[in-house]
C-alpha cells in the first residue's frame, strides 16, 4: 500500500524556528553648527561688510571664517567689528604698521587734475575688485575704460573689467544743496543748527565712501553717527560733505519704525536687511518681540527681527509710505536668505528624501509562538513632506519597508527525514499623516519629533516547504511540498519620530506598528489545501539619513 506523507503544520508566520541575527546600523551627520562661535559682523573701512566667527587674532589682525570662505584681516582695515551679544558697533582705532602701508592696494590713478564736464548729471556708486567704493559720474567711457569724476572733483580711470557692480544712486545737484562742514565755530554752529540730531543723513568722505546712519550728537572734531553697523565717531577731518536723506532724489528719508509688517502680510516680498544681504519670501505672520517669519524657496519659514530690516519692497510696486532705500544705497545683496541672528536657516516646508535600514521589533521578529514573523533586519525608503509655522507643523508620509525571512530551520531535525524550507520577504508600505514638532538648538542645527497614524498594507511571504521521508510500505523515499501564496492585508498604523537636521541634511529615528489580519491558504501536494486567517502585530524601527529637496 502507497502511504502519503503530508505535513502536518500550516506553512503560515507562527512555526517555532531559531534564529540568530546581528543587527548594526547607525546613520548620522557631522554637526556643521559652529558652537561655542559666535557670529561676528565686520564693517570694513571700505564700506564692505563680512559675517562670519572668528577662529583666532593677534594685536594686529584677525582670521575670519564665512560662508563663502576664510579671510585675514588687518584690523587697520575694519572700521567696526560687532559680536553677537556683545556693545555693537565696537570702534577699531589702530594705526596701521610700515609692511601694512606697502602692502595696501595702490589707490585709483589720478588721471587728470583739471575740471572736466561729465557727460551725465547721474551718480554712480562703483565697487571695485580692490574692494574700494567710488561715489561720482562718468566723465567719459570706451568700450574698454571708463573715467569717473569723484566727488572730490579729481578724475580716476579704471578698465571696466575692475569694475564690479555700478549702482545709480541718484541725480547730481548743485554744492549749495549739500552741507560742507568746515573748521570754524561759526560754520559748525551753522551745520549744527541746520541738522538736528536724531535726523538720517548721508555723510560723504575723503576716501569717497559714504557713511549713512542717524546723526546723534555733534562735536567741535567730530560727529557721532548711529549706522546698521552701531555707532561711530567720524573726525570732521575726515568728512567731504553732508547730505540730508529727505533733499536726496528717489530716496525719501525712511526709518525702521517706517517699516510696516502688517502691509505685507500673506504678500510676496523683498526683504533688504541692514547688512546688505536681500532675503525673498512670503510674509506669513507676525511675532512677539517685534519679529516677523518669512517663508522663503530655499530655507523653508525663518524669522526675522524688524531691527535688523532695512526695507521691505515687492518686486513691482510698494505700498505707500514704505520706502526701499536699500536699492538706492546698498550694494547689490546676495541672492541667498540669511537671518542675522540665527544664521543660514534650517527649512521649514521641504520635501524630505530618506532611506537606511529596517529592524523588525516584537512578534515580527520572533522564531517561536503562533504570532511569530521570523523577520529579519531589511531595508526602507520613504518621502516626507511637511510645512507649517516655525515650530508645529502637518507632515504627511510614504514609507516602503522589505524584511527578508528565513524559516530553513521550521521542522526539527530528525533522522526520518528531511525538509526544507524556502520563505520569501515581508513587504510593508505605510501611509501617515500627522503632527511635526521642531526647535533650533543652534545656527543651521534643528531637532524634531514626529507623532504618525495612518494606513498600513502588508504583503505577507510566499513560503514553500519540501519534505522528503523513507517509506517502509514500499521502499522507497517519497517526497511531498506545501506552498503558501503571499497575501495583502491593510490595517491601521501608527508611529513616532525624532531625529535632528543639520542645513538641509536629516537623521531620524522611527517607530511603525500596525496589526494587519492575513487571510492564508496553504496548498499540498496532493491537492489537499487548508485556509485560516490570523492578525500579524508587525513593529518595525526606522533608522534612515535623508536630505531635504
Amino acid at each position: 500500500m502507497k502511504r502519503t506523507i503530508e505535513p502536518n503544520h500550516k506553512l503560515e508566520p507562527g512555526l517555532s524556528l531559531a534564529i540568530v541575527f546581528v543587527v548594526s546600523l547607525f546613520s548620522c551627520a557631522a554637526l556643521f553648527a559652529q558652537q561655542g562661535k559666535e557670529i561676528t559682523y565686520i564693517m570694513l573701512k571700505t564700506g564692505s561688510t563680512l559675517v562670519g566667527w572668528i577662529e583666532s587674532q593677534t594685536a594686529d589682525s584677525l582670521f575670519l571664517n564665512t560662508k563663502h570662505g576664510a579671510y585675514r584681516l588687518a584690523k587697520s582695515d575694519c572700521e567696526s567689528i560687532e559680536t553677537e551679544g556683545a556693545t555693537r558697533g565696537t570702534r577699531i582705532v589702530s594705526t596701521p604698521t610700515e609692511t601694512e602701508k606697502r602692502n595696501a592696494p595702490p589707490h585709483p590713478q589720478q588721471v587728470d587734475s583739471k575740471p572736466i564736464q561729465p557727460t551725465s548729471t547721474l551718480v554712480y556708486r562703483f565697487s571695485l575688485k580692490d574692494k574700494r567704493v567710488i561715489t561720482g559720474r562718468v566723465a567719459s567711457e570706451t568700450d574698454d575704460d571708463i573715467r569717473i569724476l569723484a566727488e572730490s572733483g579729481a578724475t580716476y580711470q579704471y578698465p571696466k573689467s575692475f569694475i564690479i557692480s555700478q549702482d545709480l544712486l541718484g541725480e547730481f545737484r548743485s554744492e549749495s544743496a549739500a552741507i560742507r562742514p568746515t573748521s570754524t565755530s561759526e560754520s559748525a554752529k551753522e551745520a549744527r543748527k541746520s541738522m538736528a540730531t536724531d535726523s538720517l543723513a548721508t555723510l560723504h568722505l575723503k576716501d569717497n565712501t559714504m557713511l549713512i546712519g542717524t546723526i546723534l550728537s555733534w562735536e567741535s572734531d567730530s560727529a557721532r553717527v548711529k549706522t546698521a553697523y552701531g555707532a561711530v565717531v567720524v573726525p570732521r577731518s575726515s568728512i567731504l560733505r553732508i547730505e540730508m536723506n529727505q533733499s536726496l532724489p528717489h530716496a525719501p528719508s525712511p526709518s525702521v519704525k517706517a517699516v510696516s509688517v502688517a502691509d505685507w502680510l500673506n504678500r510676496r516680498a523683498i526683504v533688504h536687511l541692514k547688512g546688505g544681504g536681500i532675503a525673498y519670501g512670503t510674509l506669513t505672520r507676525t511675532l512677539p518681540g517685534d519679529r516677523f517669519a518669512l517663508l522663503t524657496v530655499k530655507f523653508g519659514t525663518v524669522v526675522y527681527d524688524i531691527a535688523d530690516v532695512e526695507s521691505i519692497a515687492s518686486e513691482g510696486t510698494e505700498p505707500t509710505g514704505t520706502v526701499s532705500r536699500a536699492q538706492a544705497y546698498s550694494v547689490r545683496g546676495s541672492d541667498y536668505d540669511y537671518n542675522p541672528s540665527r544664521g543660514y536657516g534650517v527649512r521649514r516646508t521641504s520635501v524630505l528624501l530618506f532611506g537606511g535600514a529596517s529592524i523588525p521589533m516584537g512578534d515580527l521578529a520572533e522564531t517561536s509562538g503562533q504570532k511569530a514573523g521570523y523577520a529579519q533586519t531589511g531595508f526602507d525608503a520613504g518621502i516626507q513632506w511637511y510645512g507649517g509655522s516655525e515650530n508645529v507643523q502637518f507632515t504627511i508620509a510614504g514609507v516602503f519597508a522589505s524584511n527578508s525571512t528565513d524559516m530553513s530551520t521550521v521542522f526539527s531535525p530528525s533522522s526520518s527525514y528531511s525538509a526544507n524550507v524556502e520563505s520569501g520577504s515581508w513587504m510593508t508600505i505605510w501611509t501617515l499623516g500627522g503632527g511635526r514638532f521642531a526647535a533650533d538648538v543652534a545656527p543651521s542645527f534643528q531637532i524634531h519629533g514626529d507623532v504618525l497614524f495612518g494606513a498600513l498594507i502588508g504583503m505577507s511571504p510566499e513560503i514553500k516547504a519540501t519534505l522528503s521521508a523513507y517509506n517502509y510500505y514500499t521502499g522507497r523515499t517519497e517526497t511531498v511540498t506545501a506552498t503558501q501564496e503571499s497575501q495583502t492585508a491593510v490595517g491601521f498604523a501608527y508611529g513616532v519620530g525624532f531625529g535632528f537636521s543639520i542645513s538641509q541634511f536629516d537623521v531620524t529615528i522611527r517607530y511603525l506598528g500596525g496589526s494587519p489580519e492575513y487571510e492564508i491558504e496553504a496548498k499540498g501536494s496532493s491537492g489537499t489545501t487548508s485556509s485560516s486567517k490570523f492578525q500579524q502585530p508587525t513593529g518595525l524601527l526606522f533608522l534612515t539619513a535623508g536630505v531635504n529637496l
